[in-house]
């Protein structure tokens, strides 16, 4: 009797512990997709539903990401959902940020229990719509990913979602179980901390915008919160970001010119790595005549997308370039296999 190398019901339970940090995170996944495909416009959507225990309250119920990219045929749509699919599997395919439809399935998974897709390429009435259910994977109802149909997108996300273009797609979380944050608000605060990192290169230059908006699910048309994300630099050169006043609307740092670009050996290839600086302007430093040290960070970006973010302990200014040295080679071979 032949049994399977890997029983699905169980191996996807594994998979929910991915190492994805937090639902910021995993957003951030489904975001890539949506960049990936070409979009102008994204939005995360929050929907919430009053409680009542021993007061009321507003609890996360579901949440979206929907977005006018290219869309999906069903055929992408099915690998899409696929743990280990997508079109971006082969080394010259690989020329994005991203493999698209990669993250889909497993950044779903760490924080909810059910995930359903529309996505369209002829208008949003032709939308296809198929999904994955974790309990019904679990008790083996669900074998495999359910051919993509025509189905109507429901209406609650019709009415808060405003994205909705000839192509584009909606990802909609519910039976979130695993999200860390339990509001709307803490979602969306710390989401566009992140995504307004991860994108702000995007942002700044128009290539996308990203709203971010909550709702009772009960009275779907009444926002409860609508912002765009705004860029979030931690180098502190960009204006107009997220940063605290007075530097939302000028840049808190000047850059220094001073630029290394190691060659690094990756796959038999040479790779340049460009390692920039900046400097905190007099009047953003709490007291420049004391000689305390300044504290040092590095940020990882390819492909206009920031990938990693790390604040390092306090250091002297002489420190920086040999801590650099010593650093960035790590912070190399973490990007290169990122990519």
């Amino acid at each position: 009797m032949t049994i399977e190398i890997v029983p699905a019901h169980l191996a996807v339970q594994a998979m929910r512990d991915n190492g994805y940090k937090n639902a910021a995170y995993a957003l951030a996944e489904l975001m890539d997709n949506s960049i990936q495909a070409g979009a102008t416009q994204v939005e995360l959507l929050c929907a919430e539903r009053e409680i009542i225990d021993q007061r009321r309250r507003m609890r996360i119920d579901e949440i979206a990401v929907l977005d006018n990219g290219s869309g999906m045929n069903a055929d992408v749509l099915k690998k899409a959902l696929q743990f280990g699919n997508g079109t971006h599997l082969t080394a010259d395919q690989q020329t994005g940020m991203g493999r698209f439809g990669m993250g889909l399935p497993s950044a779903s998974i760490s924080q909810c229990k059910r995930v359903d897709v529309w996505s369209w390429q002829n208008g949003d009435r032709s939308a296809l719509h198929t999904y994955l259910d974790l309990d019904k994977i679990t008790s083996q109802e669900q074998r495999g990913i359910p051919e993509p149909a025509p189905q109507d997108i429901p209406d609650i996300w019709r009415k808060v979602g405003t994205s909705w273009g000839k192509t584009g797609t909606l990802v909609v979380w519910s039976k979130i179980d695993r999200a860390m944050w339990r509001t709307a608000q803490a979602i969306i605060t710390n989401s566009e901390f992140i995504i307004g990192r991860m994108y702000r290169k995007f942002i700044v230059d128009g290539t996308v915008s990203i709203r971010l908006a909550s709702f009772n699910i009960d009275q779907p048309r009444v926002i409860t919160k609508e912002q765009w994300a705004k860029p979030n630099d931690p180098s502190y050169l960009m204006a107009h970001t997220s940063c605290p006043a007075p530097f939302d609307a000028t840049p808190m740092f000047d850059k220094w010119d001073i630029e290394w670009q190691p060659e690094i050996l990756f796959e038999g290839k040479k790779h340049t790595v460009t390692v920039r600086f900046s400097l905190a302007k007099k009047d953003a430093r709490k007291d420049s005549s004391t000689g305390e040290p300044g504290r040092l960070a590095h940020s990882v970006r390819c492909c206009l997308r920031s990938l990693h973010y790390n604040m390092f302990c306090r250091l002297k200014v002489p420190c920086i370039m040999t801590h650099l040295r010593a650093v960035s080679y790590r912070v190399v071979w973490w990007r290169l296999n990122r990519v």
